[in-house]
């Protein structure tokens, strides 16, 4: 995540997919090990219910999170290309886009028609809007980054902090004793008393 958040706008793809590479190998080998952990701390009855368990906190902490930075990363991208631009260029760009100059995605999707059918003098100044957007979602993108990053170490600490408890070497728990009804088992003795005066 430190590496993500030091990317720029003159950032390659290279570079971009060396970052992934690291992200996805710090993911891949993480994620097996919380499962052994997890695994590891129920009783081998309880193992189903465990994995079941861990699979839904996932999915909400994936969803929260997701939920979370993407609103911190929308409103930084507003708040960054408002810096970057005047009152005029503001008025100007939203009567141009109206409120797709907040929606990127949209946003880089009409460009390329605006382009086609604007003005000289048009064209200029909407190549400098898309240079702000690309400015204000890299400065968000960095600061969401940088928040997931201190949450990481956050998780570390959590992660390092974790009861050790020895691996399990057997496949299988020993089968718990049967209670016997004590009316049986006193049956059972007169039984063999029985069986051994005759004997």
């Amino acid at each position: 995540m430190y590496l993500l958040s030091r990317l720029n706008v003159a950032a390659t793809q290279g570079e971009v997919g060396r970052d992934m590479v690291v992200v996805g190998l710090g993911l891949g080998v993480s994620n097996p090990v919380f499962n052994v952990i997890s695994l590891n701390a129920v009783p081998r009855r309880l193992v189903s219910s465990a994995t079941s368990t861990l699979q839904f906190i996932r999915q909400i902490g994936g969803t929260l999170g997701l939920a979370v930075l993407g609103t911190i990363f929308a409103q930084n991208y507003k708040s960054n290309l408002i810096s970057t631009m005047t009152p005029a260029q503001q008025a100007r760009a939203q009567g141009m886009f109206g409120d797709t100059l907040f929606n990127p995605q949209k946003l880089f999707d009409l460009v390329p028609h605006r382009l086609a059918t604007a003005l000289p003098q048009d064209k200029l100044f909407i190549l400098g809007v898309l240079k702000d957007v690309k400015l204000g979602l890299t400065q968000a993108m960095i600061h969401g980054f940088l928040i997931a990053a201190v949450l990481g170490v956050v998780a570390v600490v959590c992660t390092a902090l974790i009861k050790e408890i020895p691996l399990r070497r057997a496949t299988h728990e020993n089968p718990a004793p049967v209670p016997q009804d004590p009316d049986a088992a006193v049956s059972q003795g007169s039984t063999k008393k029985a069986r051994a005066a005759d004997s």
